[in-house]
């Protein structure tokens, strides 16, 4: 039995002083990796670690880099290398970790820094293997200065004055002097619509002008009530004499006097119908007045010098109000019409030299010079405004008119600093 506990405590021993030299020997470096290189099933320096590509540091030395999972920021994509596997901010970060150390020495190699090193510009490789700088955010970039001239490619030429002439009454059109092309001067009849029952009214409202002006000028009765007015007060004055004597009763004298007050009413009254008869001729006249309105209405005239075009309705057509008979055109004016698309405050537009280029016809072009007359209150889009040039029209030798509304057109805006 003493045997038995003799030979187990001396395998326990054993065990232990084993495990102290196997511990004293993968401890040391050169023992370690001797058994590595002879025994590597044995796993003594652990898991081998695959190598991948190389950072270079000098001309002499290399860095193996090893596959490390690193957080990765989301501010900075992932961009491999094509001969490497590094792409991610954080690996970045630990090759610039370990250049320094391996050029400088002050730190042992593969060590990691103590602390994260100053922030300043994000670093990512570029598709060509080097690094590259990404600027931070909230970087200031200088803002663009403004052009000397603000270029409106595509503008369009419409008439200053161009008016549909539509008819102001129903009726039939019982003249009609245009014609598409036709020349007018301010002043020319062009239409007359059917006027018989309008110049009848007039007819009328004559005839009740003279009647009320009679009446107005008929005073006869406010001299009656005037003369009655006299006697009636002659008449109570010999009442109150006679009342007095006793030769008349007091009953007679009262009604005398009633009559006086009355005969001075009939002077108001008379006083007051000479002044509705007055105003009676006041109306008259504006009826009279409307009458010939409607006459008039009934006949138009050019409004002002201009070309007739597009006539819808001819002689003795029935026409409704509203209805356009034909179109007006003054050729001697023209805007030059186009969105402003600037930066440029549109105070500093208004009035503003511009220099137009038309296009008359395929490959031939007219330049003309002119001041940018209105800007539009309301932007249509973000920095967009309507601006519109006047212009003259050119009259050629023959009395046809060079420019065209619809015309396209180039404008160039020199804004007023």
């Amino acid at each position: 039995m003493s045997e038995s506990k003799q030979m187990k405590r001396s395998l326990w021993i054993s065990c232990f002083i084993l495990l102290i030299v196997g511990g004293v020997l993968s401890a040391t470096p050169n023992v370690r990796s001797w058994f590595h290189e002879r025994l590597p099933f044995l796993g003594i320096n652990g898991p081998r670690i695959q190598e991948q590509n190389t950072l270079a540091v000098d001309a002499k030395d290399s860095i193996p880099l090893v596959n490390i999972d690193m957080p990765r920021s989301d501010e900075s994509p992932i961009v491999q290398s094509p001969n490497s596997a590094i792409g991610s901010y954080g690996e970045v970060q630990l090759a610039q970790a370990l250049l320094p150390t391996a050029q400088s020495g002050s730190r042992p190699l593969g060590s990691l820094p103590s602390a994260r090193p100053p922030e300043g510009p994000k670093t990512r490789l570029t598709q060509s293997g080097g690094i590259g700088v990404v600027p931070r955010e909230g970087v200031e970039v200088p803002p663009a200065s403004s052009s000397d001239r603000i270029l409106i490619p595509q503008a369009s030429l419409v008439f200053k004055r161009d008016i549909p002439l539509a008819a102001p009454v129903d009726g039939s059109i019982m003249q009609l002097n245009a014609d598409d092309g036709l020349s007018v001067k301010a002043g020319d009849p062009l239409v007359v619509i059917d006027s018989r029952i309008a110049e009848a009214e007039v007819k009328v409202q004559t005839q009740e002008l003279e009647q009320a002006k009679l009446e107005a000028n008929d005073n006869s009765s406010e001299l009656f009530a005037e003369a009655s007015y006299e006697v009636a007060k002659e008449d109570f004055a010999r009442s109150n004499e006679l009342s007095a004597k006793g030769s008349e009763s007091d009953s007679d004298n009262r009604r005398k006097g009633l009559e006086l007050k009355k005969a001075g009413l009939q002077i108001k009254v008379a006083k007051r119908d000479s002044a509705k008869n007055k105003a009676v001729v006041g109306v008259a006249e504006a009826k009279l007045e409307a009458a010939n309105v409607q006459v008039g209405l009934r006949s138009m005239n050019a409004p002002f010098d201009g070309l007739v075009y597009e006539v819808n309705k001819r002689q003795f057509e029935f026409v409704r109000t509203g209805e356009p008979i034909f179109s007006l055109v003054d050729m001697t004016g023209l805007r030059v019409q186009g969105q402003a698309n600037t930066n440029v405050p549109p105070h500093q537009l208004k009035n503003a030299k511009a220099r137009i280029s038309i296009e008359i016809s395929p490959g031939a072009s007219k330049v003309v010079e002119g001041i940018v007359g209105f800007v539009s209150p309301k932007s249509n889009t973000p920095n967009e405004y309507t601006v519109w040039v006047e212009i003259a029209n050119e009259q050629l030798p023959d009395g046809q008119f060079l420019l065209r509304g619809g015309m396209n057109a180039s404008m160039e805006i020199f804004p007023i600093r």
